[in-house]
């Protein structure tokens, strides 16, 4: 018995890639790629450019998926167009919640792959799997320091 699938299928920006084997009976195989489980939202309220070199803003972060070993991914190419920078010089993670867990962001070498690391209060990191709802139901922002584009 075939399952079937929509016509169309949308994917995230670097997530599971489907690859159309026979497009009569609708079958796909699927790829195992990057799942994107972080998503970086910024309002533009909270987007500060007023200063010579640098752009301020404070984004907030929406958790879905798993937590792979070693922390998450956080791109930045999520808000690019909100920034107006090719370059993240700094980002403070923090729990708006008074939840006892703690953030580290890992800076990248591009915009799209630093690491988020997710810790419990006891400072062990989460286990690799899905994201617990201590991290799901968090409200976790970001408090980034951005180069800009002259």
């Amino acid at each position: 018995m075939h399952q079937a699938f929509p016509r169309s299928l949308r994917c995230e920006p670097r997530g599971t890639r489907l690859s159309g084997r026979d497009e009569s009976s609708l079958k796909f195989e699927i790829e195992k790629g990057e799942n994107m489980a972080i998503t970086i939202s910024v309002l533009p309220g909270n987007v500060d450019s007023s200063a010579s070199n640098f752009i301020y803003a404070v984004a907030t972060l929406t958790f879905s998926g798993n937590y792979p070993t070693g922390g998450d991914t956080l791109d930045f190419t999520q808000i690019t167009n909100q920034l107006a920078s090719d370059t993240v010089v700094q980002v403070f993670a923090e729990s708006q919640n008074g939840n006892s867990g703690y953030y580290v962001p890992i800076q990248g070498t591009a915009l799209n792959n630093w690491k988020l690391k997710a810790f419990l209060g006891g400072g062990t990191e989460i286990s690799a799997g899905a994201y617990p709802g201590s991290v799901t139901g968090d409200v976790v922002q970001l408090s980034i320091t951005a180069r800009k584009l002259l």
